[in-house]
Protein backbone atom coordinates (compact mmCIF):
# COMPACT_ATOMS: atom_id res chain seq x y z
CA UNK A 1 0.00 0.00 0.00
CA UNK A 2 2.48 2.58 -1.26
CA UNK A 3 0.08 5.46 -0.73
CA UNK A 4 0.13 5.03 3.06
CA UNK A 5 2.50 6.68 5.52
CA UNK A 6 4.50 3.94 7.15
CA UNK A 7 5.53 5.85 10.24
CA UNK A 8 4.89 4.27 13.63
CA UNK A 9 3.63 7.66 14.68
CA UNK A 10 0.44 6.75 12.81
CA UNK A 11 -2.98 5.94 14.10
CA UNK A 12 -3.13 3.82 17.27
CA UNK A 13 0.58 3.56 18.15
CA UNK A 14 3.03 5.33 20.45
CA UNK A 15 6.35 6.59 19.10
CA UNK A 16 7.93 3.46 20.52
CA UNK A 17 5.41 1.27 18.69
CA UNK A 18 3.52 0.08 21.79
CA UNK A 19 -0.23 -0.37 21.63
CA UNK A 20 -1.96 2.91 22.37
CA UNK A 21 -4.76 2.96 24.94
CA UNK A 22 -6.91 4.67 22.32
CA UNK A 23 -7.41 1.23 20.77
CA UNK A 24 -8.73 -1.10 23.51
CA UNK A 25 -8.21 -4.85 23.50
CA UNK A 26 -11.72 -5.68 22.27
CA UNK A 27 -11.06 -3.55 19.19
CA UNK A 28 -7.77 -5.28 18.47
CA UNK A 29 -9.34 -8.70 18.86
CA UNK A 30 -12.23 -7.62 16.66
CA UNK A 31 -9.86 -6.63 13.88
CA UNK A 32 -7.90 -9.85 14.15
CA UNK A 33 -11.04 -12.00 14.23
CA UNK A 34 -12.75 -10.14 11.38
CA UNK A 35 -9.71 -10.43 9.14
CA UNK A 36 -9.56 -14.19 9.63
CA UNK A 37 -13.12 -14.91 8.61
CA UNK A 38 -13.82 -16.85 5.41
CA UNK A 39 -15.86 -14.48 3.23
CA UNK A 40 -19.50 -15.64 3.24
CA UNK A 41 -19.84 -14.67 -0.44
CA UNK A 42 -17.40 -17.44 -1.26
CA UNK A 43 -18.05 -20.00 1.43
CA UNK A 44 -21.83 -20.21 1.19
CA UNK A 45 -22.36 -20.26 -2.59
CA UNK A 46 -24.32 -23.33 -3.82
CA UNK A 47 -21.87 -24.22 -6.55
CA UNK A 48 -21.31 -27.30 -8.63
CA UNK A 49 -17.57 -27.89 -8.75
CA UNK A 50 -16.01 -29.65 -11.73
CA UNK A 51 -12.44 -30.74 -12.25
CA UNK A 52 -10.54 -29.95 -15.43
CA UNK A 53 -10.96 -33.54 -16.61
CA UNK A 54 -14.72 -33.36 -16.02
CA UNK A 55 -14.89 -29.99 -17.79
CA UNK A 56 -13.14 -31.42 -20.86
CA UNK A 57 -15.55 -34.35 -20.92
CA UNK A 58 -18.55 -32.03 -20.67
CA UNK A 59 -17.08 -29.87 -23.44
CA UNK A 60 -16.74 -32.88 -25.75
CA UNK A 61 -20.40 -33.74 -25.21
CA UNK A 62 -22.04 -30.32 -25.12
CA UNK A 63 -20.05 -27.61 -26.87
CA UNK A 64 -22.25 -25.96 -29.51
CA UNK A 65 -19.40 -24.55 -31.62
CA UNK A 66 -17.89 -28.01 -31.87
CA UNK A 67 -21.25 -29.37 -33.00
CA UNK A 68 -21.23 -26.91 -35.89
CA UNK A 69 -17.92 -28.10 -37.33
CA UNK A 70 -18.95 -31.72 -36.72
CA UNK A 71 -22.10 -31.08 -38.75
CA UNK A 72 -19.92 -29.68 -41.56
CA UNK A 73 -17.78 -32.82 -41.36
CA UNK A 74 -20.85 -35.04 -41.66
CA UNK A 75 -22.11 -32.96 -44.59
CA UNK A 76 -18.79 -33.40 -46.42
CA UNK A 77 -18.86 -37.14 -45.71
CA UNK A 78 -22.35 -37.32 -47.24
CA UNK A 79 -21.19 -35.50 -50.37
CA UNK A 80 -18.24 -37.90 -50.64
CA UNK A 81 -20.57 -40.90 -50.57
CA UNK A 82 -22.84 -39.32 -53.14
CA UNK A 83 -19.93 -38.60 -55.47
CA UNK A 84 -19.51 -42.34 -56.02
CA UNK A 85 -22.99 -42.72 -57.49
CA UNK A 86 -23.44 -43.45 -61.20
CA UNK A 87 -26.02 -41.57 -63.30
CA UNK A 88 -29.43 -43.22 -63.13
CA UNK A 89 -30.88 -44.78 -66.27
CA UNK A 90 -34.03 -43.17 -67.67
CA UNK A 91 -37.01 -45.31 -68.76
CA UNK A 92 -40.10 -44.07 -70.57
CA UNK A 93 -43.28 -45.50 -72.18
CA UNK A 94 -45.02 -43.62 -74.98
CA UNK A 95 -48.28 -44.35 -76.82
CA UNK A 96 -49.34 -42.37 -79.88
CA UNK A 97 -52.90 -42.76 -81.20
CA UNK A 98 -53.72 -41.42 -84.70
CA UNK A 99 -56.98 -41.42 -86.73
CA UNK A 100 -58.19 -40.12 -90.10
CA UNK A 101 -61.51 -40.67 -91.93
CA UNK A 102 -62.49 -43.45 -89.57
CA UNK A 103 -59.14 -45.14 -89.74
CA UNK A 104 -57.27 -45.66 -86.47
CA UNK A 105 -53.55 -46.08 -86.12
CA UNK A 106 -51.25 -46.18 -83.06
CA UNK A 107 -47.59 -46.58 -82.09
CA UNK A 108 -46.21 -47.60 -78.67
CA UNK A 109 -42.65 -47.14 -77.45
CA UNK A 110 -40.64 -48.41 -74.52
CA UNK A 111 -37.38 -46.47 -74.26
CA UNK A 112 -34.39 -46.75 -71.90
CA UNK A 113 -31.37 -44.43 -71.92
CA UNK A 114 -28.12 -44.27 -69.98
CA UNK A 115 -25.63 -41.42 -69.81
CA UNK A 116 -22.01 -42.55 -69.93
CA UNK A 117 -19.57 -40.25 -68.15
CA UNK A 118 -16.36 -39.28 -69.88
CA UNK A 119 -13.41 -41.43 -68.73
CA UNK A 120 -11.71 -39.98 -65.63
CA UNK A 121 -14.60 -37.66 -64.71
CA UNK A 122 -16.10 -39.87 -62.02
CA UNK A 123 -12.70 -40.66 -60.51
CA UNK A 124 -11.80 -36.97 -60.31
CA UNK A 125 -15.15 -36.16 -58.74
CA UNK A 126 -14.69 -38.89 -56.13
CA UNK A 127 -11.15 -37.74 -55.35
CA UNK A 128 -12.28 -34.13 -54.91
CA UNK A 129 -15.14 -35.09 -52.58
CA UNK A 130 -12.95 -37.47 -50.58
CA UNK A 131 -10.33 -34.79 -50.05
CA UNK A 132 -13.02 -32.33 -49.01
CA UNK A 133 -14.20 -34.89 -46.44
CA UNK A 134 -10.65 -35.31 -45.15
CA UNK A 135 -10.29 -31.54 -44.85
CA UNK A 136 -13.55 -31.30 -42.91
CA UNK A 137 -12.60 -34.20 -40.64
CA UNK A 138 -9.19 -32.78 -39.80
CA UNK A 139 -10.78 -29.36 -39.30
CA UNK A 140 -12.96 -30.92 -36.59
CA UNK A 141 -9.84 -32.27 -34.89
CA UNK A 142 -8.18 -28.85 -35.08
CA UNK A 143 -11.23 -27.08 -33.69
CA UNK A 144 -11.56 -29.67 -30.93
CA UNK A 145 -8.01 -28.91 -29.81
CA UNK A 146 -8.60 -25.18 -30.00
CA UNK A 147 -11.84 -25.31 -28.04
CA UNK A 148 -10.28 -27.69 -25.50
CA UNK A 149 -7.61 -25.07 -24.89
CA UNK A 150 -10.31 -22.43 -24.44
CA UNK A 151 -11.90 -24.67 -21.78
CA UNK A 152 -8.56 -24.96 -19.99
CA UNK A 153 -8.01 -21.22 -20.20
CA UNK A 154 -11.50 -20.48 -18.87
CA UNK A 155 -11.01 -23.04 -16.07
CA UNK A 156 -7.85 -21.39 -14.76
CA UNK A 157 -9.13 -17.85 -15.26
CA UNK A 158 -12.29 -18.60 -13.26
CA UNK A 159 -10.26 -20.34 -10.54
CA UNK A 160 -7.87 -17.37 -10.35
CA UNK A 161 -10.75 -14.89 -10.19
CA UNK A 162 -12.16 -16.78 -7.21
CA UNK A 163 -8.80 -16.91 -5.42
CA UNK A 164 -8.38 -13.19 -5.91
CA UNK A 165 -11.84 -12.45 -4.55
CA UNK A 166 -11.06 -14.54 -1.46
CA UNK A 167 -7.89 -12.51 -0.87
CA UNK A 168 -9.71 -9.20 -1.37
CA UNK A 169 -12.58 -10.22 0.92
CA UNK A 170 -10.17 -11.34 3.62
CA UNK A 171 -8.40 -7.99 3.63
CA UNK A 172 -11.62 -6.03 3.13
CA UNK A 173 -12.80 -7.37 6.51
CA UNK A 174 -9.80 -5.72 8.16
CA UNK A 175 -10.40 -2.37 6.47
CA UNK A 176 -14.14 -2.47 7.08
CA UNK A 177 -13.80 -3.10 10.79
CA UNK A 178 -11.02 -0.50 11.13
CA UNK A 179 -13.11 2.17 9.38
CA UNK A 180 -16.21 1.45 11.46
CA UNK A 181 -14.18 1.55 14.67
CA UNK A 182 -12.47 4.74 13.50
CA UNK A 183 -15.85 6.38 13.05
CA UNK A 184 -16.79 5.45 16.59
CA UNK A 185 -13.50 6.73 18.00
CA UNK A 186 -13.91 9.98 16.03
CA UNK A 187 -17.21 10.63 17.77
CA UNK A 188 -15.46 10.03 21.06
CA UNK A 189 -12.65 12.40 20.14
CA UNK A 190 -9.96 9.70 20.25
CA UNK A 191 -8.81 10.04 16.61
CA UNK A 192 -8.35 12.96 14.26
CA UNK A 193 -10.63 13.77 11.38
CA UNK A 194 -7.73 13.16 9.00
CA UNK A 195 -7.21 9.61 10.27
CA UNK A 196 -10.93 8.86 10.06
CA UNK A 197 -11.09 10.17 6.49
CA UNK A 198 -8.02 8.14 5.57
CA UNK A 199 -9.72 4.99 6.85
CA UNK A 200 -12.88 5.81 4.90
CA UNK A 201 -10.88 6.23 1.69
CA UNK A 202 -9.19 2.90 2.15
CA UNK A 203 -12.42 1.14 2.96
CA UNK A 204 -14.06 2.68 -0.12
CA UNK A 205 -11.18 1.43 -2.23
CA UNK A 206 -11.62 -2.10 -0.94
CA UNK A 207 -15.40 -2.01 -1.26
CA UNK A 208 -14.90 -1.06 -4.89
CA UNK A 209 -12.21 -3.71 -5.37
CA UNK A 210 -14.45 -6.38 -3.89
CA UNK A 211 -17.46 -5.44 -6.02
CA UNK A 212 -15.38 -5.27 -9.20
CA UNK A 213 -13.78 -8.63 -8.50
CA UNK A 214 -17.17 -10.21 -7.81
CA UNK A 215 -18.32 -9.05 -11.25
CA UNK A 216 -15.12 -10.39 -12.81
CA UNK A 217 -15.66 -13.73 -11.07
CA UNK A 218 -19.22 -14.03 -12.33
CA UNK A 219 -18.12 -13.17 -15.86
CA UNK A 220 -15.34 -15.77 -15.73
CA UNK A 221 -17.75 -18.43 -14.50
CA UNK A 222 -20.26 -17.61 -17.22
CA UNK A 223 -17.54 -17.92 -19.86
CA UNK A 224 -16.45 -21.25 -18.39
CA UNK A 225 -20.01 -22.58 -18.26
CA UNK A 226 -20.79 -21.49 -21.83
CA UNK A 227 -18.06 -23.82 -23.08
CA UNK A 228 -19.11 -26.97 -21.22
CA UNK A 229 -22.82 -26.83 -20.40
CA UNK A 230 -25.45 -28.10 -22.83
CA UNK A 231 -27.80 -25.53 -24.31
CA UNK A 232 -30.73 -27.07 -22.41
CA UNK A 233 -29.02 -27.19 -19.01
CA UNK A 234 -31.36 -26.57 -16.08
CA UNK A 235 -28.69 -25.11 -13.82
CA UNK A 236 -27.75 -21.45 -13.87
CA UNK A 237 -24.45 -21.03 -15.75
CA UNK A 238 -23.00 -18.91 -12.95
CA UNK A 239 -23.61 -21.77 -10.49
CA UNK A 240 -20.93 -23.97 -12.02
CA UNK A 241 -17.34 -23.35 -11.04
CA UNK A 242 -13.95 -25.03 -11.40
CA UNK A 243 -12.61 -27.16 -8.61
CA UNK A 244 -9.38 -26.08 -6.97
CA UNK A 245 -6.64 -25.93 -9.61
CA UNK A 246 -3.33 -27.70 -9.02
CA UNK A 247 -1.01 -25.88 -6.63
CA UNK A 248 2.24 -26.88 -8.29
CA UNK A 249 3.76 -26.20 -11.67
CA UNK A 250 3.02 -28.05 -14.94
CA UNK A 251 5.07 -31.16 -15.72
CA UNK A 252 8.64 -30.41 -16.60
CA UNK A 253 9.42 -30.37 -20.30
CA UNK A 254 12.51 -31.59 -22.11
CA UNK A 255 14.72 -28.98 -23.67
CA UNK A 256 12.71 -27.67 -26.61
CA UNK A 257 14.67 -26.49 -29.62
CA UNK A 258 12.59 -23.93 -31.50
CA UNK A 259 13.12 -25.39 -34.95
CA UNK A 260 12.49 -28.93 -33.72
CA UNK A 261 9.32 -27.73 -31.99
CA UNK A 262 8.12 -26.15 -35.25
CA UNK A 263 8.81 -29.32 -37.21
CA UNK A 264 6.89 -31.33 -34.65
CA UNK A 265 3.98 -28.91 -34.86
CA UNK A 266 3.93 -29.06 -38.67
CA UNK A 267 3.71 -32.84 -38.45
CA UNK A 268 1.01 -32.98 -35.78
CA UNK A 269 -1.18 -29.91 -36.24
CA UNK A 270 -4.49 -30.77 -37.87
CA UNK A 271 -4.61 -27.38 -39.53
CA UNK A 272 -1.76 -28.51 -41.80
CA UNK A 273 -3.55 -31.73 -42.70
CA UNK A 274 -6.72 -29.79 -43.45
CA UNK A 275 -4.89 -27.27 -45.66
CA UNK A 276 -3.10 -30.07 -47.53
CA UNK A 277 -6.41 -31.86 -48.10
CA UNK A 278 -7.90 -28.62 -49.44
CA UNK A 279 -5.08 -28.38 -52.01
CA UNK A 280 -5.63 -31.99 -53.06
CA UNK A 281 -9.40 -31.38 -53.32
CA UNK A 282 -8.83 -28.28 -55.47
CA UNK A 283 -6.51 -30.20 -57.79
CA UNK A 284 -9.06 -33.02 -58.19
CA UNK A 285 -11.85 -30.49 -58.74
CA UNK A 286 -9.83 -28.85 -61.52
CA UNK A 287 -9.32 -32.23 -63.18
CA UNK A 288 -13.03 -32.97 -62.83
CA UNK A 289 -14.17 -29.72 -64.40
CA UNK A 290 -11.60 -29.97 -67.17
CA UNK A 291 -13.31 -33.13 -68.41
CA UNK A 292 -16.47 -31.15 -69.21
CA UNK A 293 -14.75 -29.84 -72.31
CA UNK A 294 -15.69 -33.24 -73.73
CA UNK A 295 -19.40 -34.15 -73.70
CA UNK A 296 -20.96 -37.27 -72.25
CA UNK A 297 -22.55 -39.79 -74.60
CA UNK A 298 -26.12 -40.91 -73.91
CA UNK A 299 -27.11 -44.31 -75.27
CA UNK A 300 -30.78 -44.94 -75.96
CA UNK A 301 -32.51 -48.20 -76.81
CA UNK A 302 -36.02 -49.61 -76.76
CA UNK A 303 -38.87 -51.47 -78.30
CA UNK A 304 -41.48 -50.07 -80.73
CA UNK A 305 -44.83 -51.60 -81.70
CA UNK A 306 -47.30 -50.32 -84.31
CA UNK A 307 -51.00 -51.10 -84.59
CA UNK A 308 -50.50 -52.41 -88.14
CA UNK A 309 -48.51 -55.31 -86.68
CA UNK A 310 -45.01 -54.01 -87.27
CA UNK A 311 -42.68 -54.01 -84.24
CA UNK A 312 -38.98 -54.03 -83.48
CA UNK A 313 -36.08 -52.74 -81.40
CA UNK A 314 -34.20 -49.53 -81.89
CA UNK A 315 -30.88 -48.13 -80.66
CA UNK A 316 -29.53 -44.60 -80.71
CA UNK A 317 -26.94 -42.25 -79.23
CA UNK A 318 -26.94 -38.56 -78.46
CA UNK A 319 -23.95 -36.30 -78.04
CA UNK A 320 -24.06 -32.64 -76.96
CA UNK A 321 -22.04 -30.43 -79.25
CA UNK A 322 -19.67 -28.31 -77.07
CA UNK A 323 -19.81 -25.17 -79.14
CA UNK A 324 -21.64 -22.60 -77.03
CA UNK A 325 -20.68 -23.88 -73.54
CA UNK A 326 -17.30 -25.51 -72.92
CA UNK A 327 -17.35 -24.90 -69.11
CA UNK A 328 -14.36 -22.60 -69.49
CA UNK A 329 -15.53 -20.32 -66.69
CA UNK A 330 -15.82 -23.24 -64.27
CA UNK A 331 -12.30 -24.37 -65.17
CA UNK A 332 -10.92 -20.89 -64.55
CA UNK A 333 -12.72 -20.71 -61.21
CA UNK A 334 -11.30 -24.10 -60.21
CA UNK A 335 -7.79 -22.97 -61.15
CA UNK A 336 -8.24 -19.87 -58.99
CA UNK A 337 -9.48 -22.07 -56.16
CA UNK A 338 -6.34 -24.20 -56.46
CA UNK A 339 -4.15 -21.11 -56.23
CA UNK A 340 -6.12 -19.99 -53.18
CA UNK A 341 -5.74 -23.39 -51.48
CA UNK A 342 -2.00 -23.41 -52.20
CA UNK A 343 -1.64 -19.94 -50.68
CA UNK A 344 -3.70 -21.01 -47.65
CA UNK A 345 -1.34 -23.95 -47.12
CA UNK A 346 1.65 -21.61 -47.13
CA UNK A 347 -0.15 -19.26 -44.74
CA UNK A 348 -0.98 -22.15 -42.41
CA UNK A 349 2.66 -23.28 -42.40
CA UNK A 350 3.84 -19.78 -41.55
CA UNK A 351 1.13 -19.24 -38.93
CA UNK A 352 1.96 -22.50 -37.16
CA UNK A 353 5.65 -21.58 -37.08
CA UNK A 354 4.88 -18.17 -35.60
CA UNK A 355 2.41 -19.73 -33.16
CA UNK A 356 5.05 -22.12 -31.84
CA UNK A 357 7.65 -19.36 -31.55
CA UNK A 358 5.22 -17.14 -29.65
CA UNK A 359 3.89 -19.79 -27.27
CA UNK A 360 7.32 -21.28 -26.57
CA UNK A 361 8.98 -17.95 -25.80
CA UNK A 362 6.00 -16.86 -23.68
CA UNK A 363 5.96 -20.08 -21.68
CA UNK A 364 9.71 -19.89 -21.01
CA UNK A 365 9.38 -16.24 -19.97
CA UNK A 366 6.51 -16.97 -17.59
CA UNK A 367 8.42 -19.95 -16.16
CA UNK A 368 11.37 -17.68 -15.40
CA UNK A 369 9.09 -15.14 -13.73
CA UNK A 370 7.49 -17.85 -11.63
CA UNK A 371 10.90 -19.12 -10.54
CA UNK A 372 11.92 -15.61 -9.50
CA UNK A 373 8.72 -14.17 -8.05
CA UNK A 374 6.78 -17.12 -6.69
CA UNK A 375 9.61 -19.42 -5.70
CA UNK A 376 11.97 -16.72 -4.40
CA UNK A 377 10.66 -13.19 -3.87
CA UNK A 378 7.15 -14.10 -2.66
CA UNK A 379 8.01 -17.42 -1.06
CA UNK A 380 6.47 -17.68 2.41
CA UNK A 381 4.30 -14.55 2.20
CA UNK A 382 1.11 -16.53 2.85
CA UNK A 383 1.33 -15.87 6.58
CA UNK A 384 2.15 -12.17 6.19
CA UNK A 385 -1.29 -11.04 7.37
CA UNK A 386 -1.27 -13.42 10.34
CA UNK A 387 2.13 -12.14 11.45
CA UNK A 388 0.95 -8.54 11.07
CA UNK A 389 -2.14 -9.25 13.18
CA UNK A 390 -0.03 -10.77 15.94
CA UNK A 391 2.46 -7.90 15.82
CA UNK A 392 -0.32 -5.35 16.00
CA UNK A 393 -1.97 -7.17 18.89
CA UNK A 394 1.32 -7.08 20.81
CA UNK A 395 1.73 -3.36 20.19
CA UNK A 396 4.69 -3.70 17.83
CA UNK A 397 2.88 -2.21 14.83
CA UNK A 398 0.59 0.75 14.27
CA UNK A 399 -2.84 0.39 12.76
CA UNK A 400 -1.76 2.03 9.53
CA UNK A 401 1.15 -0.38 9.36
CA UNK A 402 -1.28 -3.26 9.87
CA UNK A 403 -3.45 -1.96 7.07
CA UNK A 404 -0.37 -1.49 4.91
CA UNK A 405 0.59 -5.11 5.59
CA UNK A 406 -2.94 -6.22 4.75
CA UNK A 407 -2.78 -4.38 1.44
CA UNK A 408 0.63 -5.87 0.66
CA UNK A 409 -0.75 -9.30 1.50
CA UNK A 410 -3.65 -8.78 -0.91
CA UNK A 411 -1.32 -7.68 -3.70
CA UNK A 412 0.99 -10.65 -3.14
CA UNK A 413 -1.87 -13.15 -3.16
CA UNK A 414 -3.28 -11.70 -6.38
CA UNK A 415 0.18 -11.73 -7.97
CA UNK A 416 0.70 -15.37 -6.98
CA UNK A 417 -2.74 -16.33 -8.27
CA UNK A 418 -2.16 -14.57 -11.58
CA UNK A 419 1.26 -16.16 -11.98
CA UNK A 420 -0.05 -19.67 -11.31
CA UNK A 421 -2.97 -19.20 -13.67
CA UNK A 422 -0.82 -17.71 -16.43
CA UNK A 423 1.79 -20.46 -16.12
CA UNK A 424 -0.78 -23.23 -16.61
CA UNK A 425 -2.53 -21.35 -19.42
CA UNK A 426 0.75 -20.79 -21.26
CA UNK A 427 1.65 -24.44 -20.77
CA UNK A 428 -1.60 -25.59 -22.37
CA UNK A 429 -1.24 -22.95 -25.09
CA UNK A 430 2.16 -24.40 -25.98
CA UNK A 431 0.63 -27.86 -25.93
CA UNK A 432 -2.02 -26.71 -28.40
CA UNK A 433 0.47 -24.92 -30.65
CA UNK A 434 2.72 -27.98 -30.93
CA UNK A 435 -0.10 -30.43 -31.36
CA UNK A 436 0.96 -32.14 -28.15
CA UNK A 437 4.04 -31.95 -25.96
CA UNK A 438 6.61 -34.76 -25.98
CA UNK A 439 6.09 -35.67 -22.33
CA UNK A 440 2.32 -35.25 -22.13
CA UNK A 441 -0.84 -36.84 -23.46
CA UNK A 442 -3.27 -34.41 -25.01
CA UNK A 443 -6.76 -34.58 -23.58
CA UNK A 444 -9.28 -35.52 -26.24
CA UNK A 445 -6.50 -36.16 -28.81
CA UNK A 446 -7.92 -39.44 -30.05
CA UNK A 447 -11.53 -38.84 -29.19
CA UNK A 448 -13.85 -39.02 -32.22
Amino acid sequence: MSRKVRSKEGLGATPQGRQCPLWPRHLVLGILFTGSLVPPVIAQEPLRRVTLEQALQMFAENNLELRLVMAERDEAAGFARQARAHPNPVASITHEGLSENGLDYSESYFTASQRLEWPGRRGARIASSDDEAVAARTRVDAERRRFAFEVKRAFFEAAAAEEQLVAIEEVRGVFRFAEESGRERLREGDVSGYDARRLRIERARYENLGASQAIALRSARLQFASLILPDSADEEPADIAPAAPPDGSPPSLPDLDEEAAIERALERRREMRSAEAQVAAAEASLRHLSTFRYPDVTLTGGYKRQSDGFDGFFLGASLPVPILDRSQGDVEAAAARLRNATAQLAIARRAIGNDVRRTLSTYLSVSERVALIRDQLLSGVGDLLRIARVSYGEGEMSLLELLDAADAYRESQIALSELKSELWIRYYDLERAMGGLPSTTIALENRP
